[in-house]
């Protein structure tokens, strides 16, 4: 049986177990206030974000790399998205 994740308009969470073929819950079963269904934080990638890589500086994360300043960085993101534009 899938849980469900649920937040009302006053900020609780709350999970829910019930079946697919049930109908979603329509008030928080803490304060009565209408809830809306979330996505589940446990399938959200702990690694989510942006990342650029660049073949001309060895594959480096360019956001990420500490050995960069942010002068170089910026000079290297303008020209990759100068190219792009292309």
């Amino acid at each position: 049986m899938p849980i469900y994740e649920y937040q009302c308009e006053n900020g609780h969470k709350i999970e829910v177990f019930h079946g697919i073929d049930k109908p979603q819950i329509k008030e928080c079963t803490i304060c009565k206030a209408k809830v809306r269904r979330i996505i589940s934080s446990f399938n959200l990638s702990k690694n989510a974000g942006i990342y650029v890589f660049s073949k001309e500086h060895g594959g480096r994360d360019i956001l990420h790399d500490k050995t960069m300043t942010n002068r170089e960085r910026r000079e290297i993101i303008s020209k990759m998205a100068r190219n792009i534009k292309r």
